[in-house]
């Protein structure tokens, strides 16, 4: 028993747009505003547009992908599926252009969240979890979340400490993750518990991977099986490392300290694409884990809440199992969703199938009617 949140797009969206109304350039951007945002971005945001220009660069290579900047712009999310399936395929140039617009996605999703870490006072997000617990007190609130970013990490630091300590370790609650050492520092996460305080009741499942989650590679770019490891490869169990820092930053190179062999590798993060055959990437072990949380929960819980998440047609795999998890669950008759699309409830309807179907504009409507 229990409340299960899941977090989509919109809600690091509606949260941007709660601290800065009249600042659009700064918001996250939208599954269908992904490359208008990274145009605007590149012009005054170097390193956005040296990732523009370089997977224009590989796309031109090419004779299979269309330009995203020129005519109507592709959903990111079609988009990456449209490049991973030429990968899947053999393609030798679409690996490249696949890391290109890797590249571009982090730099991009660093220059829009960022800046929303180190507020004391809680955004939107943070409320919501604050609501979500002080409703349910002694219970763990389960947030299952698609989105890579840092957020609700950081909102997770403006709770008051009578809710608890945050650390990573208790709060992905996978296993699996190294450890890379930093220096005592305001700008990191705990690993793991300070001795003697008490966890935050806040189980988070990043299932589609988290920017904070890292591999590592020889060489600067990765080769294909370092980013999609086959089910009983070594690459499947690889080492995977948990960055602490507080903010997204790319270009990260891991130095291991050792004084013989390799001791400098490249970090990539693992970030799964809303793609329909995402077992190439979820055949590593920690993702595994992370759907069979993610399952469990929704198996076992009496309250489900969509906010800002859309179930998209491309992500085939995660609408299938909240479909089956919700079938599963006697005890879960109903679904509240927020999302200024209302006629997302055909769609829950359809996929789901609840009994009751509660359907909110905006997270504040959502606190008016709720709290």
């Amino acid at each position: 028993m229990g409340t299960v949140l899941i977090l989509g797009a919109g809600a690091t969206l509606a949260h941007a747009q709660g601290l800065r109304p009249k600042r659009g350039l700064n918001h996250p951007p939208l599954d269908g505003t992904f490359f208008e945002r990274a145009a605007a971005l590149a012009r005054s945001r170097p390193e956005v547009r040296r990732c523009v220009r370089a997977l224009q660069s590989e796309i031109k290579k090419t004779a299979t992908f269309s330009d995203p900047w020129v005519g109507a712009s592709p959903p990111m999310e079609q988009y990456f599926g449209d490049v991973y399936y030429e990968v899947a395929s053999g393609s030798t140039g679409a690996f490249p252009v696949f890391v290109a617009l890797l590249r571009l996605y982090q730099v991009v999703l660093e220059e829009t969240t960022n800046w929303m870490v180190g507020r004391r006072q809680p955004g939107l997000v943070g409320r919501l979890i604050r609501a979500e617990l002080d409703r349910r007190p002694g219970e763990t609130l389960t947030i299952l979340t698609f989105n890579h970013d840092l957020l609700i990490e950081n909102e997770l630091l403006t709770l008051p400490k009578r809710y608890g300590a945050l650390a990573l370790e208790p709060l992905y609650g996978v296993a699996g993750l190294k450890r890379l050492d930093y220096p005592p520092s305001p700008d990191i996460f705990d690993r793991v518990l300070p001795t003697g305080t008490t966890p935050l009741p806040v189980a988070l499942h990043k299932l589609h991977g988290s920017l904070n989650w890292v591999m590592t590679s020889t060489t600067k770019d990765p080769v294909p099986g370092t980013l999609f490891p086959r089910e009983g490869s070594s690459a499947a169990k690889r080492k995977l490392y948990l960055v602490q820092r507080k903010q997204i930053t790319d270009g990260r190179q891991l130095k291991t300290g050792t004084t013989t062999g390799r001791n400098t590798w490249y970090l990539w993060p693992l970030v799964v694409p809303p793609i329909y055959d995402k077992h190439r990437i979820t055949a590593m072990d920690i993702l595994r884990d992370v759907w069979d949380s993610a399952r469990i929960a929704v198996e076992t819980a009496d309250r489900l809440v969509l906010v800002g998440y859309s179930m998209p047609d491309a992500d085939v795999s995660s609408r299938q199992m909240l479909r089956r998890a919700f079938t599963a669950n006697a005890d879960l008759d109903a679904v509240d969703f927020v999302n200024p699309d209302v006629g997302l409830a055909t769609k829950i309807n359809a996929y789901v199938r609840p009994e009751v179907i509660r359907a909110y504009r905006d997270l504040p409507g959502y606190f008016k009617a709720s709290f």
